[in-house]
């Protein structure tokens, strides 16, 4: 399930799990933030990067089974950064997620990917709106 930041909270993971559901999360860039700041030091921060063949850079930032909110309660949730940043240094994409499915290097750029489609039904679904 892609699910708005609205949904990124206890409760709705918690009920998620119950029902043996994974999810993809949008949380405020923040909060997310934090939890890579102040995170267990023996939780080990992994930051691949990729670079394709137009010289653009996909770096990636990510933490595995943390607490959530670092509460330190029983639901352990993966949370992911995503940065994209053309040849001349610029930013061209700046995302954030909070998911239950397992983050591994292969895994990056499907969930990545994942993540944000939820942006482009968005998007797409204003535009038809709008016109």
């Amino acid at each position: 399930m892609l699910l708005e930041g609205l949904y990124a909270d206890g409760p709705v993971m918690e009920l998620l799990r119950d029902f043996d559901r994974e999810y993809i999360m949008v949380p405020k860039r923040k909060k997310l933030s934090e939890s890579f700041e102040k995170r267990d030091p023996s939780s080990p921060v992994k930051q691949p990067e990729i670079i394709d063949k137009q010289n653009i850079r996909h770096q990636f930032r990510y933490l595995e089974k943390v607490s959530r909110n670092n509460s330190g309660d029983d639901l352990k949730v993966n949370l992911m950064e995503y940065r994209e940043v053309a040849e001349a240094g610029k930013v061209r994409s700046d995302n954030c997620w909070i998911t239950a499915l397992p983050v591994t290097p292969d895994s990056l750029e499907r969930l990545m990917r994942a993540g944000q489609a939820r942006w482009k039904v968005e998007n797409e679904t204003f535009i038809r709106l709008k016109n």
